[in-house]
C-alpha cells in the first residue's frame, strides 16, 4: 500500500481527513501494543462483522511513527502531545498503578517506598 501524502500536515482546528489510505475501505490503525492487545484487537472481529466494507490495517507499536507519512488514519496514544500539528482529541485518561507480582511480594514483601524497590 503507498501512503498519499496530504497538501500540508493536519493542523489544531481542522476537520478530518477521511482515510489517508489510497484504498477508501482501508483504514489504517495505529495503537500501543498493550492497547492494541487489551483493548483493540479483541473487539476488531465484532467492528469487521458490523462494517465488512471496511478493512483494518493495525499496527501496534510502542515507539512513536510519523502518522503521515506512514498513512496511519487514526493513532490512539498515552501521555503528551510532542507533534503540535498532529489534531488531536482527549478520549479519557489513565490512572496510573503500582502493581507486583505475587512472587515479588512473597520474596521481597511489599514496598513502602520508592526505595524499597532497590532490594
Amino acid at each position: 500500500m503507498t501512503a498519499r501524502q496530504p497538501e500540508r500536515p493536519a493542523r489544531r482546528g481542522d476537520q478530518p481527513r477521511c482515510c489517508l489510505s489510497e484504498r477508501e475501505d482501508l483504514r489504517r490503525l495505529a495503537v500501543s501494543v498493550v492497547l492494541g492487545r487489551r483493548q483493540i484487537a479483541p473487539r476488531l472481529g465484532r467492528f469487521l462483522e458490523r462494517y465488512p466494507e471496511v478493512t483494518i490495517d493495525l499496527a501496534m507499536q510502542d515507539v512513536f511513527v510519523d502518522f503521515v507519512g506512514q498513512g496511519i488514519d487514526l493513532a490512539i496514544r498515552v501521555g503528551e502531545i510532542t507533534d503540535q500539528s498532529l489534531v488531536a482529541r482527549k478520549k479519557g485518561m489513565v490512572r496510573p498503578r503500582t502493581v507486583a507480582s505475587p512472587a515479588y511480594l512473597k520474596a521481597n514483601g511489599a514496598p513502602r517506598t520508592p526505595n524499597d524497590l532497590k532490594r
